[in-house]
Formats: structure tokens, sequence, C-alpha cells
């Protein structure tokens, strides 16, 4: 079944537009994923209906004369200069121990990227120089890159995917264009560990109520850790607030499943959020310690919804957390 809301193909048509940097100062720095990222689109084509990029470009005037809503827009607006932009920065840049990830607000694969050769030709920019890449998709499309990433990085990139959600069921209904999740972690971490790439994995945001407890939360984490090897796992929660939620929340219920739509629903508040965040960062505890590596697992967290003594509580046993 798909989300009544979201029927057709992502995009009708698309449309070029001009940006001005082509690497720009990135907030995934204070998450450890990039001090500087490249986006080369103004919209995604993956529509996942927890996505929170609309909250971050929601406040840019392009983004409210483009595309207004994040799931309902049927263009794809994309920048026809980006790869000169990039290889103008990367040049500035060069010399300087920094990270660029690619990307941290759109998925630099999407196929009409792809299509056009822009993914493959941000690379070959950013290969001259000595900066640090740090790949992150969904789409499997990035595979047939890899090679090449392995041959000129090496040792300075890093190949990651996102896969809040191991239900493969669940997450195609919730990530309707994405590449399916048993795919995100053949092709993409697969294939990197098989030609020597080093890896992570975000796993974020988890949504409420997708895991019937720890138990499986652990062992579906466990078998992908030990089947992929990533560096790191970052989690985080599901922001609280913002249209995304009422996206996701709605595209549940459309699809039947109401016990995780109410979970949902129940996070609207700080009581709520901050009883999903102690829950999900207990199991993330867990898991790091018996299963994994506290050392090598992260768990985002924007403090705001917690309440007070959520807050005392999370700081109390805060090793894998990084505040927001």
């Amino acid at each position: 079944m798909t989300p009544e809301h979201i029927l057709a193909l992502p995009f009708t048509n698309e449309k070029g537009l001009a940006r001005v940097s082509g690497i720009a100062k990135s907030r995934f720095g204070r998450k450890e994923l990039g001090d500087h990222a490249v986006n080369p689109s103004l919209n995604c084509e993956a529509k996942c209906l927890y996505c929170s990029s609309h909250c971050v470009l929601g406040r840019l005037h392009i983004y409210q004369e483009h595309v207004g809503d994040w799931w309902q827009c049927k263009t794809f607006l994309y920048y026809t200069n980006v790869v000169e932009a990039v290889g103008r920065d990367a040049a500035k840049l060069d010399g300087k121990d920094l990270e660029v990830v690619v990307s941290s607000v759109v998925d630099p694969y999407q196929s009409r990227l792809v299509r056009q050769g822009v993914p493959r030709a941000i690379l070959e920019r950013l290969a001259p120089t000595n900066l640090r890449l740090r790949l992150l998709t969904k789409m499997t499309g990035v595979a047939c890159d890899l090679p090449y990433v392995a041959e000129t990085f090496g040792g300075r990139a890093t190949v990651g995917t996102s896969i809040p959600i191991l239900n493969p069921e669940i997450s195609r209904l919730i990530e309707p264009f994405a590449s399916p999740v048993a795919a995100r972690q053949k092709h993409i971490l697969g294939t990197a560990k098989q030609i020597g790439l080093r890896r992570y994995i975000m796993g974020c945001p988890i949504i409420p109520g997708s895991y019937i407890g720890y138990k499986e939360f652990a062992e579906r984490w466990a078998k992908v850790a030990d089947d992929y090897e990533p560096e790191k796992i970052w989690f985080e929660p599901l922001n609280g607030r913002g249209k995304n939620l009422d996206v996701l929340e709605q595209g549940l219920r459309d699809t039947g499943l109401n016990t995780i739509a109410s979970r949902v629903a129940e996070i609207r508040n700080k009581k709520g959020w901050t009883n999903y965040v102690s829950e999900l960062l207990g199991w993330v505890q867990q898991f790091a310690q018996e299963r994994f590596d506290t050392r090598r697992v992260r768990f985002l967290l924007y403090p705001h919804m917690l309440t007070e003594e959520g807050r005392q509580h999370v700081e109390a046993k805060d090793e894998t957390v990084i505040w927001l």
C-alpha cells in the first residue's frame, strides 16, 4: 500500500536554479558528521514521510518561492551550476583539515541527478584536494561510484546510508521513493565493505513504536553491525515538532499502522517525547554496551522538548549523547 497523499511519482517536471555556494558550512559538524556540505538540489525525490528538511529549509526565501511543501511539490528543483561552484570552493578549501558531507539536506543520488552525471562530477571536483569525503545516501545508485571513491579518495572517504527502520514493509510506506532498506545495506554498505571503504550508518530517526522492545531492536541492529562492520552508528529520535510529524502520522494511519501512528502522536508534548527519548536512549546504551561498542555509537539529541526531570535523567548517563 502507498500513503494516499503520495500516490504519483515524486516529480512530474524539473527546474534549474542558480546557487551561490557549492560547499557551505554544515550543521553536521556538531554531529561529528562533516564540517561542510554539498547539496545539489533544493528538494528531494525520496519524500520520506518523517523528513525534517522542510523545517531546515522552510525559512529560506528560495524554498518558500519554489518548493513551499516538501511532500506535495511536483517540481524537482536542482542547481544548474553546483558542479562548477563545488570545484571553485574546493580549490579555496584545499589544504585545510575539513570533511565535506555529500549531502546533508537532500539525497545526492536522486535519479535525476544521476542521469545528469552530477554526483560523479562533484566527486571529481573534490578528488584533487585533500578534503575528506563523507557520502550519505539512501539510493543504491551510489554503488556505481564506490570503486572510483575507493581508488581516488581511499582512507579519506567514508560511505554511509540512513536506516531509520529495519522493517522492510514499514520502510516502503514511510520512505516511498528511497531504495529498499535491504538494498541499501547490500549495495551501499556491502559494496563499501567489499572494496575496503570506511562505513557508517545513520539510524535516524528511530520511529516510535517501530520495535516491539529492546530485544527486537538489539537483535536487528546487532545483525547489521556484524554484517557490515560500520565504524560508527548514529541514532536519533524523531523530532516532536514540525509538519513532518503530521505527514508521518497521517501516512501511517492511511496504511492501517494505527498503533505506530498513535505512538507518534504521543510524542507531541514534552512528557510523551521525554518518555520516548528515555526509552530509546536506554536501548541504544544497552545495545552499545552489549552488542557493539559505546565508543562507536552516537545519540543525537536536541534537548528543547525534554522535561527538566527527563534532562537530568539523560545527563546522568550520557556517554553516547551528542547534545545539540
